[in-house]
């Protein structure tokens, strides 16, 4: 056997000094023209390093050509964002004692994306629904989402892995309970009449659980020869070493970290996943935070300063909301402008500490409503008395799917780099969603 092996290995050598892969050309069809199949080759090498069977046939390179053909540019992604990620997953996959090209997984379940979402409602880098995420105790409120969390659900995920691998024995079933549960493998082992083998049980199983694994030798295939089909990796935002923790005890707001360390809350959002609202809650058990490796001595001395105040209380419950100032109308009362909102009595005088239930017209009422329901109130939140009052100011909020350009175009006397200069931004790049910019509202 090892003979054989052998001499496979030094036919393959000739072939690839004696055919770059330029002379070869298209190498999906390379099988067919020269009774060469280099994916065939390749993967045999591949196979050979790892305990998944990583075997070749028409429907792993009907996949491995799906990627080529079409998915080009999520590989190049995937090269890049791999690089914040995979170390992570090998670290915890080897504490398990598992394959380190299990890492390939999370490619097919979410492509690296710990905010993915299936149609299913599964969620995070390993697509876990609630109910198997609650099992192996990722924790889910309305502030967090722990699937979301690339340390624990990959603690979990490895967990997991283990006990499919312990019940049926073969990495391939594994793979397939993964994606469609151990009782859908089970049934599919029930209806072949006792096979075991995942090619032999293939037909039995649903249409998503045929194509998990084929789509796994594909991924595994793709990211060991990228390079080889010219496919060249997109820079990531940061790579695992560039990043580190500190361990947070009380809550706090991103926008109180941003304001402190100067870090954009989007790098906030990006490398803190697990937190819904942009804010990290009280709790008994502290929470990890992820910064730039670089801030963590700045957040270490500025601490103290970004301790928890009275504001932040009255934050939390507004935070991933938007502004908008109502303008009281003749004859309205609190009870039409809370129905108006969809929000409280309670809410309304809290916000703009009223004492008495009574409201005059002209008066003016801040209200916060959820950033994903501010488009319906128009974006204008009212005028800024505290300027000059020949100028009319209004402000004006940034909703996903606007376009800046046009709506100040609409509303303002102004240019679009004076409304950046008037709110202190450089570039439109670096607002945010949910941004609320002064503007010269046109008469």
């Amino acid at each position: 056997m090892k003979r054989e092996i052998f001499t496979l290995f030094i036919l393959l050598c000739f072939f690839q000094f004696a055919y770059s892969d330029n002379e070869l050309g298209d190498t999906t069809s390379v099988g067919n023209n020269n009774n060469f199949d280099v994916f065939e080759q390749r993967l045999l090498l591949l196979n050979n390093e790892t305990p998944i069977e990583l075997e070749y046939n028409d429907v792993v390179k009907k996949y491995i050509n799906l990627y080529l053909n079409t998915k080009k540019d999520l590989i190049a992604k995937m090269l890049g964002t791999s690089q914040l990620y995979f170390p992570l997953f090998e670290e915890t996959l080897d504490k398990y004692d598992l394959p380190l090209e299990l890492k390939y997984l999370a490619i097919v379940e979410s492509a690296l994306n710990p905010l993915a979402r299936s149609k299913s409602g599964a969620i995070g880098l390993w697509q876990f629904m609630y109910n198997t995420g609650n099992m192996l105790g990722l924790n889910v409120t309305s502030y967090i989402d722990e699937r979301r969390d690339p340390i624990k659900s990959t603690e979990a995920a490895c967990s997991y892995l283990a006990f499919l691998y312990n019940t049926f024995n073969d990495w391939q079933l594994a793979l397939a309970a993964y994606n469609g549960g151990p009782s859908t493998v089970r049934n599919a082992i029930i209806r072949s009449g006792g096979k075991t083998d995942y090619w032999s049980l293939r037909p039995y199983l649903p249409e998503e659980t045929r194509g998990y694994v084929p789509a796994f030798i594909a991924v595994s295939y793709m990211m060991n020869y990228a390079e080889e089909h010219n496919i060249k990796q997109v820079e990531p935002k940061f790579i695992y070493f560039q990043i580190d923790t500190v361990v947070i005890n009380k809550p706090i707001l991103f926008s109180e970290i941003s304001s402190e360390l100067n870090i954009p809350i989007s790098t906030l959002k990006f490398l803190n996943p697990t937190f819904k609202q942009n804010f990290i809650p009280q709790s008994s058990l502290p929470y990890t935070l992820v910064l730039p490796a670089n801030r963590i001595a700045d957040y270490i001395k500025n601490e103290k300063d970004i301790a928890t105040s009275n504001s932040t209380n009255s934050l939390y419950e507004n935070e991933d909301k938007s502004e908008i100032l109502h303008i009281v109308k003749k004859g309205e009362y609190l009870s039409i402008v809370a129905l108006e909102y969809s929000c409280s009595i309670e809410n309304i005088k809290k916000w703009n500490n009223l004492q008495r239930d009574n409201l005059f017209a002209g008066q003016e009422l801040i209200i916060y409503v959820p950033k994903k329901h501010a488009y319906r109130y128009h974006n204008i939140v009212g005028k800024n008395k505290t300027e000059n009052q020949n100028n009319n100011y209004i402000y004006y909020i940034l909703n996903e799917g606007d376009n800046l350009s046009d709506a100040i175009s609409r509303l303002s006397t102004l240019s679009l780099d004076e409304v950046l200069l008037l709110n202190n931004y450089s570039s439109i790049e670096n607002i945010e969603y949910g941004a609320k910019l002064k503007i010269e509202y046109k008469k």
